[in-house]
């Protein structure tokens, strides 16, 4: 569901309430060359919040995170769970979500798929991926396209899980990339509406059939000069070294074309899936959690009183 967030909450007394609260710390930075307070800041369960004089407020963070408690974004993180913890959220901090404004959002699925899942994505659209592994902890390709970033990453590493999860995720760069693609989404009131979230799911699934997939499996059935192209197709280097347009469409149609000639489609299964976990996530008849069970009323309530 939705993980990483920037969101704008004016609101001039927000962070003196929050000065109120038992086991929240607040901090004052000043202006080195004028000693007024240049802003103020608080973290929350894995979200800092930051305001500035003006009244204005930024909470950047994992939304996911927040309502495990700030411990992890592993489990399945249905809508009802979503709101549930925006609703905790807005109690604490006691402002108007429907006033709070997006200024960015990430919206994903994890799935419980094999690990070479990831190793068989080589390019987006023609483009091959950035590449992290963050020191053997993590695995993640990702996208820089526009007005959005797509990533792909094996969860399993970075939280030590026993068995692969695969992440797949959409962000915004600027936000207005979401009502252009059918998402009228611009509050945090707006998430909590699940006709405007809907889209996310088709968006996800549409972005994963755009890969190049390499999911052949017996290319002894390919004749030579398909399996030449082929085998250097389904490498990330390929794709590296074509700059045109043009020549990318044409690569990915006779990639896919020989794909769908031998009956590949793991990438057309994975990207239904994709689909069906949004919808489950949406309407909440998938689990609570895979892995993970807490309860973020009661980290909120023991952590979290007035003074």
């Amino acid at each position: 569901m939705f993980d990483g967030a920037k969101i704008e909450i004016p609101d001039p007394e927000l962070m003196e309430r929050l000065r109120r609260k038992r086991g929240l710390s607040v901090q004052t930075i000043l202006d080195t060359e004028t000693g007024a307070m240049y802003k103020q800041t608080a973290d929350l369960l894995n979200l800092r919040l930051t305001a500035y004089p003006t009244g204005r407020n930024v909470m950047q963070g994992s939304l996911h995170q927040f309502a495990n408690g700030g411990t992890h974004n592993a489990d399945a993180f249905t809508h009802e769970r979503f709101c549930r913890t925006v609703e905790t959220m807005v109690d604490l901090l006691e402002f108007d979500p429907a006033t709070a404004i997006l200024r960015s959002l990430e919206a994903g699925v994890n799935l419980s798929l094999p690990a070479d899942v990831l190793t068989r994505i080589v390019a987006y659209k023609g483009r091959a991926p950035d590449v992290n592994t963050y020191g053997g902890r993590g695995y993640e390709k990702r996208w820089e396209v526009g007005n959005y970033r797509l990533k792909g990453y094996d969860k399993a590493l970075d939280c030590e899980l026993p068995d692969p999860l695969l992440r797949w995720e959409v962000g915004t760069s600027r936000m207005r990339y979401l009502p252009d693609n059918g998402l009228p989404v611009a509050t945090l009131a707006d998430l909590l509406d699940p006709r405007r979230v809907e889209g996310f799911g088709p968006l996800l699934a549409d972005q994963f059939a755009d890969l190049t997939f390499a999911d052949l499996t017996d290319l002894d059935r390919l004749t030579g000069a398909e399996r030449k192209f082929y085998e250097k197709a389904a490498t990330r280097e390929f794709w590296e070294t074509i700059k045109s347009r043009k020549d990318r469409s044409y690569y990915r149609a006779r990639f896919d074309e020989i794909r769908h000639k031998y009956g590949a489609c793991e990438r057309e299964r994975i990207a239904e899936l994709i689909r069906q976990t949004w919808e489950e996530l949406l309407t909440n008849r998938g689990k609570i959690s895979d892995v993970f069970t807490d309860s973020l009323e009661t980290k909120i309530s023991d952590k979290f009183h007035r003074r």
